[in-house]
């Protein structure tokens, strides 16, 4: 992923967020929050699973802490 301006009201960086947030998570099961099976966010960390909400459609720059099991973390291609 080429270094580009995530997010304009923030002023990270797509690299600054890989930093903080270094994996995929893909939602595979019913969560505290409600986020919907299969969808795959873009930013994630580990210990415990932590997945960054984004624009629109999740709250901007909000943290989803999530049960281990109920996602998986990979690798950004």
């Amino acid at each position: 992923m080429p270094d580009i301006l995530f997010c304009a009201c923030c002023g990270l960086s797509s690299a600054d967020l890989r930093a903080r947030y270094p994996f995929r998570a893909t939602v595979r099961a019913i969560n505290p929050y409600g986020l919907p099976i299969g969808k795959t966010f873009l930013f994630a960390a580990a210990d415990p699973p932590r997945i960054l909400g984004h624009w629109p459609a999740y709250f901007h720059g909000r943290e989803y802490v999530m049960p281990p099991e109920a996602v998986d973390l990979e690798e950004p291609e």
